[in-house]
Order: structure tokens, then sequence, then C-alpha cells
């Protein structure tokens, strides 16, 4: 009998459709299912829409601050690694992302115009995965160029302008296979308020200084190994 028991058994375990016939009541996964597994490195590319503030100080009594709205484009590349311990989910991402935020405002009689040309970031990743979806926060590095002229009765010399400073927000990401994932992201970043324009002596002591936040979303297609 305990032979004959165990027999019965393994054809349960084994053969869904007769543990149905038994009155078993067996759930098959739903079409499109897909395992949460996370953990491994993946490539993606990704495109946006960013919008903000340009915000000029310097010597008291010209008007300051003097503020511009930037708006325009990203489009980017990115790498990343995660790795899954049980639900939650950490992990890092690093970017690169053409840029086309333009913005321009008049201050004293200057005409100030400034693009954000590029920016990048270094970032940590944490969230929780809910079978194929993952939910997430990340924050860290931010970094870029910005190209800035003035017209003061005439150019005025401007200072190179890398940029380096801080990211943060949130995003989800959906698997679409077990390699191929979307994902849609909203980051704040601010990159420093870094000296773009000086006079020193025998000329007026004079520092102007350049902050630049804005907003940003993006969304994009990764590709895991």
């Amino acid at each position: 009998m305990k032979r004959n028991a165990l027999l019965v058994a393994a054809i349960l375990v084994s053969t869904p459709a007769y543990a149905a016939d038994l009155g078993v009541v067996y759930v098959p996964e739903p079409d499109g299912y897909i395992a949460s597994d996370w953990t491994g490195f993946y490539a993606g590319i990704f495109g946006g829409y960013a919008g903000g503030t340009f915000e000029y100080h310097g010597s008291a009594g010209a008007g300051f601050p003097w503020v511009g709205s930037p708006s325009g484009g990203l489009l980017g590349v990115q790498l990343g690694a995660d790795y899954q311990i049980n639900n939650f989910v950490i992990g890092g991402i690093a970017d690169l992302a053409w840029a086309n935020l333009h913005g321009e405002t008049n201050g004293a009689g200057a005409l100030i115009k400034s693009t954000l040309q590029y920016t990048g970031s270094l970032r940590a990743r944490a969230g929780v995965a809910m079978d194929n979806t993952l939910f997430y926060a990340h924050g860290g590095l931010a970094f870029g160029s910005t190209d800035t002229s003035a017209d003061f009765n005439g150019p005025l010399p401007f200072h190179g302008n890398g940029r380096v400073g801080y990211t943060l927000g949130g995003g989800l990401e959906v698997k679409l296979t077990d390699q191929v994932s979307v994902f849609g992201e909203y980051a704040f970043t601010d990159l420093g308020n870094p000296i773009v324009f000086s006079n020193t002596p025998p000329a007026a002591a004079f520092d102007l200084r350049e902050t630049l936040r804005y907003h940003s979303v993006k969304v994009g297609l990764n590709y895991r190994f």
C-alpha cells in the first residue's frame, strides 16, 4: 500500500492534468507571465524632456538674481547592474545624454544666453520588484557642461563651464521579456553655481555665478545580458 501511495503522489506532482481529473485544483500561470529576476547587467537608450531655471548672481545693485527658464530635449545611453534580494533590488547606473536645454535672460542691459550641451550621472538605485515590474528611487552624482555667452555693449569673455552637482528621483521599469524592459523615470537635477564671468583689478572686481536646476522626464529601453 505504501508503494501505491507513493506512485499516486508522483503522478499528481508530475502531471497536473491527472490532478485536475481527480479533483485537485491546478492554477496555471497566466499568459505573458514573467518571473522577476532582476540580477544582472544591462544597457539601454532613452529620450526625454527637461525644464528648469538658470539663475545669475553677482554684485549687489545690479538687479540680481537674473533668471532664465531653459527647456529642451535629452537623448542618451546608459549602463547598469542590479542585484535582487527577495523582493528588494539594489543597483547602480551610469548614463550620458546629449542635451539641448536652452534659456536666456536680460539683466542690467546684458542679454545672457546659456545652453546645457550634455549631462550625465553616476547613480545608485533601490526598489521593490513585483514580478515583472520594478518600482525604484535613484540618486547620485550629476555632471554636465553649459555654453554661456552675453552681450553687454560687446561680447563678454565667459569661462568654460564644466559642472558638477546631484540628481534625485524615481522610476518604474517593466520587463517585456527576460531580457528586454521599458522604463519611465523622473529626476530633479542641480548642477551647482560655478563662476562663469569675472573681472579682476584694475577693472572693478566682479564675479557672476550661474545656477542651473531642472526637472526631467525620460522613457527608454533596456537590454539585459
